[in-house]
């Protein structure tokens, strides 16, 4: 009966020891020490001036207003590989540009501001004035995909408004 309950214990952290628990989120800022994840609404509304120029609406939010969007893996398995990716309107797929490796974390993220640029620099579009793109407001579709070992693991969809001040 000992034989029994001790084979039945040693089966169960058997069992454990090779179960992975693994969550998955959006992740837009995350505190470094407290690894908090700050996030926006799933959809980001922006407003802008449409006189000035796609790079340079792009570089403001690049450098000025810093943000970025991502995924965050919480995961208790040993490290697999994962890399991010994104498109926008169902275009070409970029690599997001950060990531983090933590003891029980992975964070990827990318600033918003450069996947919008990179996106219309693909069109040739980067130096166009706003307005030329759409004179009122301008949806994209953004997805991101968390991929582990090459694999599809998670895809989050999001919407970018870009509306005019005037």
């Amino acid at each position: 009966m000992l034989a029994v309950l001790r084979i039945s214990i040693l089966f169960l952290l058997l069992f454990f020891m090779n179960c992975s628990f693994q969550t998955i989120s959006m992740c837009d800022d995350l505190d470094s020490k407290t690894r908090e994840c700050k996030n926006f609404p799933e959809a980001i509304e922006l407003k802008t001036d449409f006189e000035q120029k796609l790079k340079d609406f792009c570089y403001d939010l690049y450098f000025h207003k810093k943000i970025t969007v991502g995924l965050i893996v919480n995961s208790t398995q040993p490290k697999a590989s994962y890399n991010c990716i994104y498109r926008i309107n169902q275009g070409p797929e970029f690599l997001l540009e950060g990531s983090r490796n933590y003891e029980d974390h992975f964070w990827c993220f990318d600033y918003l501001g450069s996947m919008i640029l990179n996106y219309y620099k693909i069109q040739n579009q980067e130096n166009l004035p706003i307005k030329e793109l759409d004179p009122k407001k301008i949806l994209l579709e953004l997805d991101l995909t968390l991929l582990e070992n090459n694999q599809t693991k998670k895809n989050v969809k999001r919407r970018v408004y870009i509306q005019n001040l005037n």
